[in-house]
């Protein structure tokens, strides 16, 4: 029913690619997809894919959201045909928000999966409250039995079903010897996300970068060459930049 609502509304603006359950929901599906219309919430998950949550019956007010989504994410044009991008200092702002000189670890041995979370995990403002470290992987492995967190060959992006820590925080791996994440799968970059339990202004700019991150080598390059906090907002600023 909402594919074909959908279909008849935005029968020029949008291409359906799939239409899959909760659980069929991964980022190998997703590597294609600009967005994902859902009538059920995905609130808890975090993807790299933006997502819209509609009624099943899809609304007025769900179309007016898919509309006002689109228009968004149309470029805005000056004289020279050009993207308008975001300010410096905007982006600057964004980055040093979420990335902290406290939370980027290089990682020189090859280690295994769940030592490599633990490490990241206590590098979390709430990291020394009691309970919090085991509770945040219990966490973090309920989000990865629902779908993937691997993106790419090079990327993992774990974090917890449920929101744990007061502020949007994320702790940054950088692996000399790449971590098998998942059986066949072994990744060098670890971004930890953790929402916070109020609002997530900056964590909805990050997301789509880490897909430009994944797809320009010499960026990776460079922060492996140089796993600094510096080098890493000096990477992130353009790229949140170019979200507008």
């Amino acid at each position: 029913m909402l594919r074909n609502r959908l279909e008849k509304e935005f029968a020029t603006s949008l291409e359906i690619a799939d239409v899959v359950s909760y659980y069929e929901v991964t980022e190998e599906r997703l590597r294609d997809v600009d967005l994902i219309i859902s009538s059920i919430s995905l609130s808890n998950l975090i993807f790299l894919t933006p997502v819209i949550t509609v009624s099943v019956f899809l609304s007025e007010q769900d179309i007016e959201a898919i509309r006002s989504y689109l228009q968004q994410v149309t470029p805005v044009r000056v004289e020279q045909n050009e993207a308008l991008p975001m300010e410096e200092e905007q982006a600057r702002q964004i980055a040093e928000a979420v990335f902290s000189p406290l939370r980027i670890v290089s990682l020189d041995k090859k280690m295994s999966r769940d030592r490599t979370l633990l490490q990241l995990i206590a590098c979390l403002d709430e990291a020394k409250e009691s309970g919090f470290v085991e509770h945040f992987r219990e966490q973090v492995n309920v989000r990865e039995s629902y779908s993937s967190v691997v993106f790419g060959e090079l990327l993992a992006f774990p974090h917890p079903a449920i929101p744990l820590t007061f502020s949007e925080q994320i702790v940054v791996g950088v692996c000399k010897e790449a971590v098998e994440w998942e059986e066949g799968k072994k990744v060098q970059f670890i971004f930890l996300l953790s929402p916070s339990k109020g609002r997530n202004p900056h964590l909805k700019y990050i997301s789509p970068c880490l897909v430009a991150f994944v797809q320009d080598r010499s960026l990776q390059e460079r922060l492996v060459q140089n796993p600094s906090y510096q080098e890493l907002v000096d990477i992130f600023i353009p790229l949140i930049q170019k979200q507008g």
